[in-house]
């Protein structure tokens, strides 16, 4: 995560970090909103910003920094498993299954693997596809 030009962006990051498990999710997202501007390659300051956004119970805004962390960072879980919650927050379950399929598909999962277990879900990796009752139609 680290930008060599920018010694002090750990301990910022950091410091967004406290605030953000101490519930100031303002402060915290303003500092990484100001990280992200100054280091615009460090993707993973989209993700964390995302997953802020979504933690401050701003999901319509967090969809689509967390939809731009899991297009790029495509095999790294974290992404994934926050976009999947916030689509499924926001009652996008049909999206909220496609992105689970699509990084299903490719990589394996502890996350997903016990949240297709509390929803009684499979997913079967030959034909990449999730089957369940409840499952809405358009997903796999």
């Amino acid at each position: 995560m680290t930008d060599p030009g920018d010694a002090d962006l750990a301990p910022r990051f950091a410091e967004a970090a406290v605030l953000a498990n101490a519930e100031r999710f303002d402060e915290a997202i303003t500092l990484l909103e100001r990280l992200r501007d100054e280091h615009p390659t460090v993707v993973h300051l989209t993700g964390v910003l995302g997953a802020t956004l979504y933690r401050a119970g701003r999901l319509n805004e967090a969809v689509g920094l967390l939809t731009q962390a899991a297009a790029a960072a495509p095999h790294k879980e974290l992404p994934s498993i926050a976009l999947f919650h916030c689509l499924w927050d926001l009652d996008r379950h049909s999206e909220a299954c496609d992105e689970l399929v699509r990084f299903l598909r490719s990589n394996e999962s502890d996350l997903y693997r016990e949240l297709l277990s509390d929803l009684g879900w499979k997913f079967d990796r030959d034909t990449g596809t999730v089957t369940e009752a409840q499952l809405p139609e358009s997903a796999g």
